[in-house]
């Protein structure tokens, strides 16, 4: 009785903070200069539902999106008729690949079977076509966003966009949770390492701009779980109204 009442109670702190990085993310994108967005790409990798879609400016941008589930990836097609939908997962390499589908909770689906995959899940494996932003995105499109929501591909899709980010420095909103990330067998560090050495700052996502995370700070909140949204970015001069 105890174990099902933290799993409730783990469930709810869950559902409420995904509601709560839902708005942060729309104010994030409202915050963000006509000058910085206009004639710009947003990238949506792991787009679901369409749900960061939503948020996204309506015109002078063109909306990119990947869901490697068809079903999922024809509604966003359907919903956000807008929006460029391709049947991808993204990651490193350009193939074919295996993709673990949690019909349960679609959300969860990932290139590798995560601690968020239970064992009383309906769980579907497809084989699903595997690209790099890198090789996609042709060289005169400029990427000013890209989110990556890719249960624990998220540092392989980094790899795979090297090009694109050393380019445009694009802002970078992405998932960072051991839950997913040990499948991957994948230190955040290299996280951390990558966007550093790229001298980008971290932030979580909804937090104070002006002040970036630390290093120390970064890996508390990633190993206590408090936090799993965080934002990359190299400047806050992109921003019409930082603290608006």
């Amino acid at each position: 009785m105890e174990a099902k009442d933290n799993h409730h109670r783990k469930s709810a702190f869950v559902t409420k903070k995904n509601l709560y990085y839902d708005r942060c993310f729309g104010e994030l994108i409202n915050k963000l200069s006509r000058e910085y967005i206009l004639g710009s790409v947003f990238i949506d990798c792991g787009s679901y539902i369409g749900e960061a879609i939503k948020y996204m400016p309506e015109d002078g941008v063109q909306i990119i999106a990947f869901e490697p589930i068809s079903e999922l990836a024809s509604k966003i097609r359907s919903d956000y008729p807008n929006a460029a939908v391709y049947d991808y997962a993204i990651s490193n390499i350009n193939g074919n690949m295996a993709f673990i589908i949690t019909k349960d909770l679609p959300k969860r689906s990932s290139l590798k079977s995560t601690k968020l995959h239970f064992d009383d899940m309906d769980i579907e494996e497809r084989i699903v076509l595997v690209r790099t932003l890198d090789s996609l995105i042709p060289n005169n499109k400029r990427i000013s966003f890209i989110k990556l929501d890719v249960e624990g591909a998220e540092y392989s899709a980094l790899q795979g966009a090297v090009k694109i980010i050393n380019r445009d420095n694009p802002i970078i909103v992405f998932e960072a949770s051991p839950l997913t990330y040990n499948a991957f067998e994948i230190s955040v560090l290299k996280i951390w390492n990558f966007f550093i050495g790229r001298q980008y700052k971290l932030f979580a996502l909804g937090m104070d701009y002006n002040i970036p995370l630390s290093k120390t700070e970064f890996m508390k909140l990633y190993e206590a779980r408090t936090e799993w949204n965080y934002v990359a970015m190299k400047s806050t001069t992109i921003f019409a109204d930082l603290n608006g």
